[in-house]
């Protein structure tokens, strides 16, 4: 019976996490240890600033991983975002609102912190959710994960920080 190992490391401090039996982390490091190292010595390092109580708005900041962290939900490519996890959610408005959670996480990870209406409805099409009737009604019911500005016919949708903390956890979950 093998015992349970863990592997960390993060792309802006330098590392990256495996956990489960020592044979899959034995697995997984032989996987991605090319990858692993090209990254590292690419990456340039940052130093992260550990939250403190006063300042909440630091530690979602700190805790958003790089978009290569979340290879399993996210494909990124120049002005493109593609979300290509299974969403979860029990019905179209749980749907929508994980999807719009995990488009607009994606824009964050590209240093974007809006995206437009009809971005998020595009998301919401590809995964066969949107429901153009009840669109902005899904993302109203969940306000405080959102926030909405602009006209009647074009707006522009931003995480709160309840939303970007619901987007990561969203996302690392989708991940695992």
């Amino acid at each position: 019976m093998s015992s349970e190992a863990k592997v960390s490391i993060s792309m802006l401090e330098g590392k990256i996490e495996f956990s489960g039996s020592e044979g899959f982390v034995k697995e997984q490091l032989s996987l991605f240890k090319s990858i692993i190292e090209t990254t590292l010595k690419s990456t340039p390092r940052q130093t992260v600033i550990q939250p403190t109580p006063a300042t909440p708005q630091q530690k979602v900041a700190s805790e958003i991983q790089p978009a290569t962290n979340y290879l399993r939900v996210f494909d990124i490519s120049g002005e493109k975002i593609k979300i290509t996890a299974k969403i979860p959610g029990r019905n179209l408005a749980e749907k929508t609102v994980n999807i719009s959670l995990l488009y607009l996480l994606a824009k964050s990870l590209k240093n974007e912190d809006a995206a437009s209406t009809a971005e998020l409805r595009e998301a919401c099409k590809e995964h066969a959710v949107l429901d153009s009737g009840n669109f902005m009604k899904y993302l109203k019911t969940k306000k405080q994960y959102f926030i909405i500005n602009g006209g009647k016919k074009s707006k522009l949708v931003k995480l709160a920080f309840p939303g970007k903390e619901r987007a990561s956890e969203l996302a690392t979950e989708l991940n695992a």
